[in-house]
């Protein structure tokens, strides 16, 4: 069975859009599923909250994963 969720992230040209996953998949699995580099260069967060490890995705969920830093920004 799977669920609606809606993933935005910023790789490549950015994505915005509802996709399908299984239903208790992870919001590291999805990440990983992405391949969208290293975990630990990226925030993912769960409906506006960073997300927990092994968190488990709900029907409606947004997911927005995004990189902790841009290239080329000072820091």
């Amino acid at each position: 069975m799977s669920i609606t969720i809606k993933l935005i992230h910023n790789g490549g040209n950015g994505f915005n859009d509802y996709i399908q996953v299984d239903e208790g998949e992870t919001a590291d699995a999805l990440f990983n599923k992405q391949k969208l580099g290293l975990a630990e260069n990226c925030f993912i967060r769960v409906n506006g909250v960073e997300a927990t490890k092994g968190q488990v995705l709900e029907n409606g969920d947004v997911v927005a994963i995004t990189a902790k830093k841009i290239e080329g920004a000072i820091i």
